[in-house]
């Protein structure tokens, strides 16, 4: 009996067992059956894919086999402008209304309208037939007071000389005077030692007579002598030094110096006067001439001549005006511009 249990304990294990692996090899069945479904759709993707991204590079060739025709540009760096279209007036920064400074008659005009001139450029010139004459009468006036002053500076220049010669003399009249003086002192000496011996009966009346009148003579030298010493000394004397104002000087060349611009005040004040006169005829020269470069009518601009408003013959003054110059490269415009 227990055989039999043994035996049928043994079967049913085995049954059991053999259910149990069975149940295992479907279920890895089932499992095998996934994954291999699973990798033949991944297989399938990847060849569409691969099918696909050659397509798209069939297709990028095929595209390039076309020719596309492109225009090419060079780029630069530009500053760009604003730019505004409208009406309006070009007016001139500098624009000059050209007057004379003296009246007269046009006498040439050297420029058109629309010329273009230079600064300083004589643009018309007024008569000096008038004005040529006033300047050479002024002019033979200003030579004449030169050659009055060179003669007046010539006596000056004479006179300093002539003081020196003049002091000489002084000098040398100074010693003739003394010597004069000694030999009518000698003779007076003699005479009177004489009228003793005649008072003794040993000279002649006669040489007594002869003896006075040489002692008259010699001292009538004297007396001479001695008023053209005082007429030489004017001027020359110590006490015209003291009027003048001047102290007395010890050294001689000092004193020389003082008494030649005493004696010639007179002379340095004719040179003075002179000179005067040679500036106001200096000074009217110049007058003459500013004058006629104010005949001359000139540019005061670099520009061009917009009008002339006078013609030769006319005759011109400071309130006329003879051209208009306008500088054509500084200009401005007027436009009108809605905001």
């Amino acid at each position: 009996m227990k055989d039999k249990k043994n035996k049928t304990l043994t079967n049913n294990n085995m049954k059991g067992l053999s259910k149990i692996i069975k149940d295992k090899i479907n279920k890895n069945k089932k499992k095998f059956r996934f994954i291999f479904f699973s990798l033949v759709i991944i297989i399938i993707l990847i060849a569409v894919l691969k099918i696909y991204s050659q397509r798209r590079i069939k297709d990028k060739k095929v595209e390039t086999n076309y020719s596309i025709k492109v225009s090419t540009y060079k780029i630069k760096e530009i500053e760009l402008i604003p730019e505004i279209r409208s009406f309006g007036t070009i007016s001139f920064q500098t624009k000059v209304d050209i007057h004379p400074k003296t009246s007269g008659r046009i006498q040439t005009i050297t420029v058109e309208e629309g010329e273009i001139v230079k600064k300083g450029s004589v643009l018309a010139t007024l008569e000096q037939f008038q004005l040529k004459l006033d300047l050479k009468q002024a002019e033979a006036e200003l030579d004449a007071s030169k050659s009055e002053l060179e003669l007046k500076k010539s006596k000056y220049k004479d006179a300093l000389r002539n003081i020196e010669s003049q002091f000489l003399t002084i000098e040398k009249a100074k010693i003739e005077l003394k010597d004069k003086k000694n030999s009518s002192n000698n003779l007076k000496n003699t005479l009177n030692n004489k009228k003793k011996l005649f008072k003794a009966g040993a000279v002649t009346a006669e040489s007594i007579k002869n003896l006075e009148t040489q002692y008259h003579s010699e001292y009538t030298k004297y007396v001479i002598a001695k008023k053209d010493l005082n007429i030489q000394e004017i001027g020359f004397r110590d006490q015209d030094i003291k009027d003048a104002g001047f102290n007395i000087p010890e050294d001689q060349n000092k004193k020389i110096d003082i008494l030649k611009k005493l004696n010639t005040l007179t002379l340095k004040k004719e040179i003075e006067v002179a000179e005067s006169k040679v500036k106001i005829a200096q000074t009217k020269v110049d007058s003459v001439n500013a004058f006629l470069r104010e005949t001359y009518i000139r540019s005061p601009i670099n520009g061009i001549v917009a009008a002339r408003v006078l013609e030769i013959g006319e005759e011109a003054k400071p309130d006329n005006k003879i051209f208009t110059v306008m500088d054509t490269k500084n200009v401005y415009a007027n436009i009108n511009i809605s905001e």
